[in-house]
């Protein structure tokens, strides 16, 4: 199954695999390598595994097989998702990881891998624990320096480190429920300014913390290259816009009775 920001779902089951043909001849490796690729991208991540035990040939043809989909659910034991992540050889396009409470611990080796093989569009959704205690983002998010999509569901988003310089390459970036911590306002703030090139941001029910008094601190979308621009939220947590030449589509939605705040300079 796709993890996706609307959800969870259990994977669909799926036929087991058998031999090629009964009288135990591999006649599917004589098809191009770019056909035998292709049927591989087209399985899910699970099926395009256990074509290893099709025939001596097939062993290691899904860890070699560019352009796989990795997509992991949370029913996925962690020694799995390790396995597949060690011996898939291949940059990673495309990884959607949806982590149960009991594998959060291992996020952090999972996004260095990711990084180390070049990830360019991630969803990362954490499941909610019953203590409703989100996770925090490893750090180690900020050195998948090739990231042009980005989706985070159910956590808290990680300080900026002072070393980091963001995400140079970001195209689109979707946060849903998505807990910015103390100053978290100037992280959002930093954040969006850091991805230069971005094009499509959404904010799904943030939560920010207000002060003493209860206000929030002023923050700005920066984002000369936005072209979409959907933020849905319980309240207004103080943001302005600011240098939004490209914008096309906005869409502002607040749950408070209260007449938003918000201000539009340029």
């Amino acid at each position: 199954m796709v993890p996706s920001s609307s959800g969870q779902g259990k994977r669909p089951r799926t036929t087991p695999l058998s031999p090629a043909i009964a009288d135990g001849t591999d006649h599917l490796s004589s098809l191009p390598v770019e056909m035998l690729e292709e049927i591989l991208r087209r399985l899910l991540l699970d099926d395009a595994v256990r074509t290893s035990a099709l025939a001596k040939h097939w062993r290691y043809r899904w860890a070699e097989c560019p352009g796989l989909k990795l997509v992991f659910v949370a029913e996925d034991p962690p020694a799995a998702v390790d396995a597949v992540l060690a011996g898939y050889t291949c940059n990673v396009s495309h990884a959607q990881l949806e982590v149960a409470p009991e594998s959060n611990g291992k996020v952090d080796c999972w996004i260095r891998a990711l990084a180390a093989k070049g990830i360019r569009y991630l969803v990362l959704c954490f499941i909610p624990a019953f203590s409703l205690i989100l996770p925090t983002v490893p750090a180690s998010l900020f050195s998948c320096r090739e990231l042009t999509s980005l989706l985070l569901k159910s956590c808290v988003f990680p300080a900026l480190p002072s070393s980091s310089d963001g995400f140079p390459n970001l195209l689109a970036l979707q946060l849903d429920d998505v807990n910015f911590g103390e100053n978290g306002e100037m992280t959002a703030e930093a954040l969006i300014a850091m991805s230069p090139l971005l094009r499509s941001l959404g904010i799904m029910f943030p939560s920010i913390d207000a002060d003493d008094e209860g206000n929030y601190s002023e923050w700005t979308i920066r984002a000369p290259n936005l072209k979409i621009l959907r933020i849905c939220a319980w309240e207004d947590y103080g943001w302005q816009l600011d240098d939004l030449p490209l914008i096309e589509e906005a869409c502002i939605h607040l749950e408070s009775s209260e007449l938003p705040r918000i201000s539009y300079q340029g």
